[in-house]
């Protein structure tokens, strides 16, 4: 039986000072099978090197200008107005 899978999948992944194992994280989770998907880190006012490495793959960095303690949800909200902006703004051309 074959599944036909369109739906698009957001991986957000939270990181506050996670330089020493963001890079394991964001390997793991690009070396999915689904082909649909992105990644998007939520960094939450990093004061390491994260963002450095986090530029060596292949996903969406939304920086947050200080640590607010809920990245997650933070990030989301984030993400959603983009993605909404995206969508409506694709409907134009």
């Amino acid at each position: 039986m074959e599944r036909n899978v369109t739906s698009s999948i957001s991986v957000i992944i939270p990181n506050r000072n996670g330089a020493a194992t963001i890079g394991k994280c964001l390997a793991a989770a690009l070396a999915s099978r689904h082909d649909n998907f992105e990644v998007i880190v939520v960094d939450d006012g990093s004061e390491d090197d994260s963002g450095e490495v986090i530029k060596g793959f292949p996903c969406r960095l939304i920086r947050l200008a200080q640590h607010g303690g809920a990245p997650a949800r933070t990030g989301a909200d984030q993400i959603s107005a983009v993605k909404r902006r995206d969508e409506a703004g694709s409907d134009e051309g």
